[in-house]
């Protein structure tokens, strides 16, 4: 770029024929080898640049989507009705199974669809990723009255490798959806932005923004299906671990379902160290080992 900048340029001595990219190259060769080294170099670290911009707003992205950055405002307002229309729908063609023992595929995909909805209304959001992700929640505190959000990070140290290896593949795949969405959007603003340029042709402009527009949409669908496959896993790994959760605190381990929900919601109140109203609990520790004398 500073070479771009001292370097005096040189107009060219006769004028560029033709128009769009072919004119573009032309200015830019009379501009001399240097120009074009410099061109290049410029071009390496812009991409570069743009790849480490990508990948640090991929998660913020998934979390713009799952609704809990930033409130969206009057579209989301209706998205949030569609959802919930969308729902009564679900919920009216899947209680229509009779006394069959084997649902119908209409039921079937029914059901499946609603299991990535929240059974509360209050708990629905607008996009089908935050949505995934409370429902996920609603049946892990359902299950165990254990807040999954909060318990993750103690969870992950206790994963054993193949579980580790299963969630943060299921993790890179939803972050690698999100930058290759990133980049159809940038792609879609880039091919925008050039559009009313005087040298840059309008139709091959108008396809790209067009073609990127399509590959977002597929993109964000499959996000969608990315985000259900990892929220199965953290259910999976919640239900797996949770008794070395409790024994990582010294927790003592439930005997039933009962004493699970009712250990797990004190449990969950003790990690948040919200909750002023004091309880005590009787921590399970495991006694050191004897040792024998030799023989």
């Amino acid at each position: 770029m500073l070479v771009l900048l001292l370097r005096p340029w040189d107009p060219p001595t006769v004028a560029c024929p033709g128009t769009g990219l072919t004119r573009a190259a032309c200015d830019l060769r009379d501009g001399g080898t240097t120009a074009l080294a410099a061109g290049a170099v410029l071009l390496f670290v812009a991409a570069a640049g743009a790849s480490l911009v990508v990948s640090a707003l991929a998660f913020p992205l998934v979390r713009l989507l799952s609704g809990t950055l930033v409130p969206l405002g009057p579209p989301g307002a209706l998205l949030l009705a569609l959802r919930r229309r969308r729902k009564s729908r679900l919920l009216s063609r899947s209680g229509q199974r009779g006394d069959t023992v084997t649902p119908s595929p209409a039921v079937a995909r029914s059901l499946g669809a609603l299991r990535r909805l929240p059974v509360r209304d209050e708990a629905l959001v607008p996009t089908r990723i935050g949505n995934s992700f409370a429902a996920m929640s609603e049946r892990v505190w359902a299950r165990h009255r254990i807040d999954a959000n909060l318990c993750w990070p103690v969870l992950q140290q206790l994963f054993d490798e193949p579980a580790r290896r299963e969630v943060d593949q299921a993790s890179e795949q939803v972050l690698g959806r999100a930058r290759n969405l990133l980049w159809s959007l940038a792609t879609v603003v880039a091919a925008l932005a050039c559009g009313p340029l005087e040298r840059v042709d309008a139709r091959p402009v108008a396809v790209a923004a067009v073609a990127a527009g399509v590959v977002a949409a597929l993109l964000l669908a499959g996000l969608g299906n990315s985000v259900d496959e990892y929220a199965d896993r953290v259910e999976a790994a919640v239900l797996r671990h949770r008794d070395a959760l409790y024994r990582s605190a010294g927790w003592p381990l439930p005997v039933d379902t009962e004493a699970e929900r009712a250990g797990g919601e004190t449990f969950t109140a003790y990690l948040t160290r919200k909750d002023l109203d004091p309880f005590t609990v009787v921590f399970e520790r495991p006694e050191p080992p004897r040792e024998e004398p030799p023989t």
